[in-house]
C-alpha cells in the first residue's frame, strides 16, 4: 500500500467515527455506510492541506449524516402524525364515550320519572277506587235504608189503610145494623 493513503486513513480517522450497530463493515468502495451506522464528523480539523480522498470521505460522511438526519426527521414527522392521529382517535371515542355514558344517564333518568309517574299515577287510581268504594258501599248502605224506610213507609200506609178499610167495614157494618133496626122498628 502507499504510505501517502496509510496516513490519510489514519488521519480520516481522526475526522469521523463510524460505529457499527451490527456489526456491518463499511463499504468505502460504494460510496458510504451501512443504514445501520453513525457518524460523526469533526469539521473544525478540515484544512486545505488535507488530500482529495480525505476530504472525499468527509463529503461522503457529511452527506451520510445529513441523510440520516433527513430520515430521521422524516420519520420523527411521520411519527407525530401518526400520534396526533392517534390522540384525535382517543378524542373521539372519549368523546362518543361521554356523549354516550351522558344518554345512558339521561335515560336512566326520564326511565326512573317514567317509574315514579306510573306509581304516583297508580297510588291515585288506588285512592280514587278505594273512595269509589267508600263511596258505593256508603250509596248501598243508603239505599238499604231507603228501601228500608220506605218498606216501613208503605208498610204503616198498609196497615193504616187496612185499618181505615176495618174501620170503614165497621162503620159500614154498624150502620147497616142501625138501618136493619131501624128497619125492623118500622
Amino acid at each position: 500500500m502507499d504510505p501517502g493513503i496509510d496516513e490519510a486513513n489514519d488521519a480520516n480517522e481522526g475526522y469521523y467515527n463510524n460505529y457499527e450497530d451490527d456489526g456491518q463493515e463499511q463499504d468505502d468502495a460504494h460510496g458510504g455506510a451501512q443504514d445501520n451506522q453513525e457518524y460523526e464528523i469533526n469539521f473544525d480539523e478540515v484544512n486545505e492541506d488535507d488530500d482529495f480522498e480525505l476530504l472525499y470521505a468527509k463529503l461522503r460522511a457529511s452527506r451520510k449524516a445529513r441523510q440520516k438526519v433527513d430520515e430521521d426527521h422524516g420519520l420523527l414527522v411521520n411519527r407525530i402524525k401518526l400520534l396526533k392521529q392517534e390522540e384525535e382517535k382517543a378524542r373521539k371515542k372519549i368523546n362518543e364515550t361521554k356523549k354516550r355514558a351522558k344518554d345512558i344517564v339521561n335515560t336512566k333518568k326520564r326511565n326512573n320519572e317514567k317509574q315514579k309517574m306510573k306509581r304516583e299515577h297508580v297510588r291515585r287510581n288506588e285512592q280514587e277506587e278505594s273512595k269509589r268504594a267508600i263511596q258505593n258501599e256508603q250509596m248501598r248502605s243508603e239505599i238499604k235504608k231507603r228501601i228500608g224506610e220506605t218498606q216501613n213507609h208503605i208498610s204503616n200506609r198498609r196497615r193504616q189503610e187496612a185499618e181505615m178499610l176495618r174501620q170503614e167495614r165497621k162503620d159500614q157494618e154498624e150502620m147497616i145494623e142501625m138501618y136493619k133496626q131501624q128497619e125492623q122498628l118500622k
